[in-house]
């Protein structure tokens, strides 16, 4: 019997809902290459300020200890996730992002749902992210999936432009 591994480390995840079989694995550079100029050129990231390098960069990763996932639908590259498995008693959701003809599809449902379970078996209290005030899609994604606003950080990325922090409580892991 193979051994399960350890949250947040499978080399593949098949995730639930969609037409079609939505799976994550690792990053890799070639990914980064064609989703960084394609992210730089929608909104958040475009109305932020961050350059098609700058994202390609951060897709690369380095050092920062976020694990990177290729988002894929039908085995077509359709997005990535970053995540932050160790935070402030839970994972912290860096970054979700998906290609504009994948949007709306509930591939960001797929994928919070997946975090939230690997967050689970990790023992996790809390989940974290940071969303653009402005970006009301995202919002609404994740309020449907439970998170609630913590604070407003202001001037966080960008002068002039709020970041809101949410957080979803997880139920405390019962002692066995």
């Amino acid at each position: 019997m193979a051994e399960t591994p350890l949250p947040f480390h499978a080399e593949r995840y098949e995730l639930a809902g969609g037409a079609a079989v939505t799976s994550l694995t690792p990053l890799s550079a070639a990914d980064a290459a064609t989703l960084g100029p394609m992210f730089a050129s929608i909104d958040p990231w475009a109305r932020l300020g961050l350059t098609a390098s700058a994202m390609t960069a951060f897709l690369n990763g380095g050092g920062d200890g976020a694990l990177r996932y290729r988002i894929g639908v039908g085995g077509a590259l359709a997005g990535a996730v970053v995540v932050r498995p160790h935070w402030l008693a839970g994972p912290y959701l860096a970054t979700l992002g998906l290609v504009p003809r994948c949007q709306r599809q509930r591939l960001g449902h797929s994928v919070m749902g997946w975090l939230e379970a690997e967050a689970r078996r990790a023992g996790a209290r809390n989940v974290w992210l940071c969303v653009s005030a402005f970006n009301d899609a995202a919002i609404g994604l994740y309020r449907s999936c439970g998170f609630e606003h913590v604070a407003d950080l202001d001037d966080l990325i960008k002068d002039g432009e709020r970041e809101s922090f949410m957080r979803k409580r997880l139920a405390a892991a019962k002692a066995g």
